[in-house]
């Protein structure tokens, strides 16, 4: 029974781990468009066919996505949004004053890095993880 129950705490604090690192980063946020009509006969290129009234085609405007959404509302069709990646910069030492818009790391007794212009948001790794390149992140929609 102990080494159950250790094996349970430990995949326990592994998963409230992994959710607090996911849920620590927002998700991109998509932008959305109204689908276009184009009646029930005529079926143009790109066009996708909805059952409702009989059968319809319609299409999303170029660049969107067909959404699970209602094919006559707001959210008809989607622009993803798109996540990039880059690398955070040294910026000094702990006992140095704490530079504008730089993050502090705790690595090495403490260090100031920042994160590229237009890329705003910090990710859980940490600026020497292996994951080289991915401390910071910027979307866009």
């Amino acid at each position: 029974m102990g080494r159950f129950l250790a094996l349970f705490l430990t995949a326990f604090v592994f998963v409230s781990i992994t959710l607090s690192i996911t849920l620590s980063v927002t998700p991109a946020e998509a932008s959305y468009s109204k689908a276009k009509y184009h009646g029930k006969t005529f079926c143009p290129k790109g066009a996708f066919f909805d059952p409702r009234k009989g059968g319809q085609y319609w299409s999303c405007p170029k660049g969107t996505h067909r959404t699970i959404f209602p094919v006559t509302g707001v959210q008809a069709c989607e622009k993803r949004a798109s996540v990039s990646a880059a690398k955070a910069t040294f910026r000094g030492k702990r006992k140095n004053p704490k530079p504008k818009g730089a993050f502090y790391d705790r690595r090495k007794g403490g260090e100031y890095w920042s994160c590229p212009k237009g890329y705003p948001r910090r990710t859980a790794y940490k600026v020497t993880d292996r994951r080289d390149g991915e401390e910071c992140l910027s979307s866009r929609a």
